[in-house]
């Protein structure tokens, strides 16, 4: 994926966007994580799951443990020893932090990110997801054109204002599912307001294996760059998709390419 992205700059915004359940959430957390590894602060503001279940699922894909399993209490002694092995390792390493934002109103999130880089505790910030922001006077449809463009241009801003990236998720509509070919594309988000002006970066994330059960690509989801101001565009990556622990890995490990600031 590296070899067709070109990264996250200061000052930028990138939507990764996707129809529910296709993988966007974790696809962020991934990024969130690696980029923490190099000794980035990065602060992950989920709006649609608590902190504690984001940190959950990254524990047991560490471990190798169904989540499910963990969560149920049917993990066996030996899944269990290798979830406290696998949690002695991570707290060693550098990790996201994993936010709760019971005000999700636009003004609040712009807030809580202005203290965290004056506070140097902000180099990228991951926000799940951009219709779940509220804005006063357009409660009520998370869908609505003029509150999305209202939110992304606002993103975008505070992105340049404390010079760092900021990724933001989006849910994209219904309407893409009534076509044969079901792969996002950038006309989907002509009806979200201003995001594709916005957006510096624009990704979207596919599993054909959501819509057709015996596909030949399951197990495997598409990355498309639909755009990238200092890249190219158009382009698509796969990756591995677990199904499990709803965790994207590199189809070809052995070939690491390099996270780009």
């Amino acid at each position: 994926m590296d070899a067709e992205f070109c990264g996250f700059h200061p000052g930028s915004l990138t939507v990764i966007g996707a129809r529910p359940s296709m993988g966007k959430s974790s696809l962020a957390i991934g990024i969130a994580e690696r980029v923490a590894k190099t000794g980035k602060h990065v602060q992950v503001l989920s709006l649609e799951m608590r902190a504690f279940q984001i940190a959950m699922r990254q524990l047991c894909f560490a471990a190798r443990v169904p989540l499910k399993d963990a969560l149920n209490g049917e993990a066996s002694a030996a899944q269990f020893g290798r979830i406290e092995s696998a949690a002695e390792r991570r707290a060693t390493m550098g990790l996201p932090n994993y936010l709760d934002q019971p005000d999700t109103t636009l003004q609040a999130v712009e807030r809580l990110a202005t203290h965290l880089r004056r506070s140097e505790r902000l180099d990228l910030l991951v926000i799940d997801y951009l219709g779940l922001i509220s804005v006063p006077g357009r409660d009520g449809d998370e869908n609505d054109t003029q509150k999305l463009g209202i939110i992304s241009r606002a993103l975008k801003t505070l992105a340049i204002q404390l010079d760092l990236p900021v990724v933001v998720l989006h849910q994209l509509n219904r309407s893409l599912e009534s076509r044969e070919n079901k792969r996002p594309r950038m006309s989907d988000l002509r009806q979200s307001g201003r995001i594709e002006e916005d957006a510096d970066n624009i990704m979207f994330v596919y599993r054909d294996e959501y819509y057709d059960k015996d596909s030949a690509a399951k197990g495997t989801a598409e990355i498309i760059v639909g755009k990238q101001r200092q890249g190219p565009r158009n382009v698509t990556a796969k990756l591995k998709f677990h199904a499990e622990s709803a965790t994207f890995q590199d189809l070809a490990p052995e070939v690491q390419g390099h996270l780009n600031w």
